[in-house]
């Protein structure tokens, strides 16, 4: 394996290199918000590492990005980091987009996103609201729905 044809393989593509890993959130924005949130992250670290994957050394979570000293083992660095960002980034925006049961109020960011999502892009309901975790009926419901502050004035 070549990267880029100069013959050199690429240290991420090598097993047992040594690598400092380093996520932040987009914006400088919280990666981590909550005890829960933390134990994921971890947990997802440890599967890595019991897979044999990586080897880790030193790790640091913090609000908003993370280091990590890690070897690679039997998996390439890319695939690994993939494993472990995309699982968390799923459960963590699940967690933030959703404060409560399925069936709750939806808050009226969402149900913007909802109307936008149903009416102009031509979602169907039922695949927007398993995106959100909440029924359909509630996103159809926040999809009709007209803020106040959105209403046309009356004359």
């Amino acid at each position: 394996m070549s990267d880029q044809g100069h013959g050199k393989t690429s240290s991420a593509r090598c097993p047992g290199t040594l690598h400092h890993v380093m996520g932040r959130g987009i914006e400088g924005r919280s990666i981590s918000r909550s005890k829960k949130d933390r134990e994921d992250f971890l947990r997802r670290v440890g599967e890595l590492c019991g897979s044999g994957a990586w080897v880790v050394y030193a790790w640091m979570l913090m609000a908003n990005h993370f280091h990590i000293m890690v070897r690679t083992g039997n998996r390439e660095l890319g695939m690994s980091m993939r494993k472990l960002l995309t699982g968390y980034a799923i459960n963590f925006n699940i967690e933030v987009l959703r404060s409560g049961g399925r069936t709750q109020q939806v808050p009226k960011a969402r149900r913007v996103f909802c109307r936008l999502a149903v009416q102009k892009m031509k979602y169907p309901a039922a695949q927007v609201a398993r995106f959100l975790g909440v029924t359909t009926a509630a996103v159809v419901r926040a999809a009709s729905t007209v803020e106040p502050e959105t209403q046309a004035p009356a004359n």
